[in-house]
């Protein structure tokens, strides 16, 4: 299957034995993630999400969202980041912490870069209870 050298010497191939193993530390982040999922689907959080006003390139727009539990009632003091991230160009990615205002109100102003569709992942954090949120939103010229 290999060429012959063109020095004249030996040309060989061998496969050394040795098998990755980090398959269980795979399999155990992939369980702890399945277990986030089942906890954050049995909170029932509910997420509202949005710009203030229609996002604009190089305009210090605000982002905005309010958090509240299957009751109603506001989660506050929570811990919110998150990272919009440009799927064309992963260096105009831009990671953000949300401050509270009202109880369950968090917001942060931000300036994209670039027009067209932005990818969003949130990240909301109470003591140990921990909810993502995936969305997309588009970013006018």
């Amino acid at each position: 299957f290999l060429p012959e050298p063109r020095s004249g010497g030996k040309v060989s191939s061998f496969f050394p034995g040795t098998v990755s193993h980090d398959f269980r530390e795979k399999e155990e982040l992939f369980n702890r993630y399945i277990e986030q999922r089942r906890e954050q689907n049995e909170r029932n959080w509910q997420v509202r999400l949005g710009w203030a006003v229609d996002p604009v390139v190089g305009k210090e727009t605000v982002f905005q969202i309010h958090v509240t539990d299957k009751d109603g009632k506001a989660i506050s003091k929570a811990d919110v980041s998150g990272q919009f991230m440009r799927p064309a160009d992963s260096k105009q990615d831009q990671a953000f912490v949300m401050q509270e205002g009202r109880p369950g109100y968090y917001q942060k102003a931000l300036t994209l870069t670039s027009p067209g569709q932005w990818e969003l992942i949130l990240n909301i954090k109470q003591g140990e209870a921990l909810h993502e949120i995936r969305a997309r939103t588009e970013i006018a010229k």
